[in-house]
């Protein structure tokens, strides 16, 4: 009798783990879309641009790099997806970077 309980039980737990663990398989990966990844980098932008004056200069410098590594990858995926674009925003990006990196170099104070 004591078996036929413990075995009920094991099958029960287990048709329940097999069924809550479908649940947890992951969707597949969307395939590569450069113009969502664009607009998804280009509200980043907007967001860094608001925000420059209210963070610190070093996080503001890291959201630029993490930008300017998102162009490069839209690129490295679809080279031929509106390369003109992609160039005058990691271009603009760079300049922000290096504008953003002499700020801080000019506030040291001189040795």
């Amino acid at each position: 009798m004591k078996t036929k309980s413990i075995l009920k039980f094991i099958i029960i737990t287990l048709s329940f783990c097999l069924t809550a663990c479908d649940g947890f398989k992951s969707e597949p990966e969307p395939p590569f879309n450069p113009a969502i990844e664009f607009l998804k980098t280009y509200r980043h932008i907007k967001e860094t641009e608001k925000l420059e004056d209210k963070i610190p200069i070093n996080e503001t410098i890291k959201q630029y790099k993490l930008i300017e590594q998102k162009l490069l990858n839209i690129r490295h995926k679809d080279p031929d997806w509106n390369s003109f674009i992609i160039d005058y925003r990691l271009e603009k990006t760079s300049k922000t970077i290096k504008r953003l990196e002499k700020n801080i170099l000019s506030n040291l104070p001189n040795k």
